[in-house]
């Protein structure tokens, strides 16, 4: 999966040409209420911050595209944010079984539900999926 705004046909990498792709670009923006939160506690908390030579990035806020990062469970099988619909049906239209959850806060603690989860061990061979 690629962010469509960002990555095309010609600038996707080679290592990439033999994969199949899905391109995306209809995300839904952040939430009214996390756009006044980073207004209102973020940047000021941030200023605050700064006039004590404490350097932080807790002005900075992910972007819209996080939404996008979701959770692989098996080849066909995804964790995917509910409010992405549209990102939904792409994946289901590619074939893909989507387990939409609701995950409010990947905004503001700048994580996705693939970013917010532990590594995980898996029971099988290691292999490249670039041969």
């Amino acid at each position: 999966m690629l962010n469509a705004q960002r990555v095309n046909e010609r600038n996707c990498p080679k290592l990439f040409d033999k994969w199949e792709k899905i391109y995306f670009n209809d995300i839904v923006p952040y939430p009214t209420q996390t756009l006044e939160f980073l207004r209102n506690v973020r940047v000021p908390t941030y200023g605050e911050l700064k006039k004590l030579n404490v350097e932080s990035s807790i002005n900075s806020i992910s972007s819209e595209w996080i939404g996008m990062n979701i959770i692989s469970l098996d080849p066909l099988t995804v964790v995917v944010d509910k409010r992405q619909t549209g990102l939904i049906k792409v994946l289901e239209k590619n074939g893909l079984t989507c387990l939409p959850v609701q995950f409010r806060h990947s905004y503001l603690v700048a994580g996705g539900l693939h970013c917010c989860t532990l590594d995980t061990v898996r029971e099988s061979k290691l292999e490249s999926y670039f041969d």
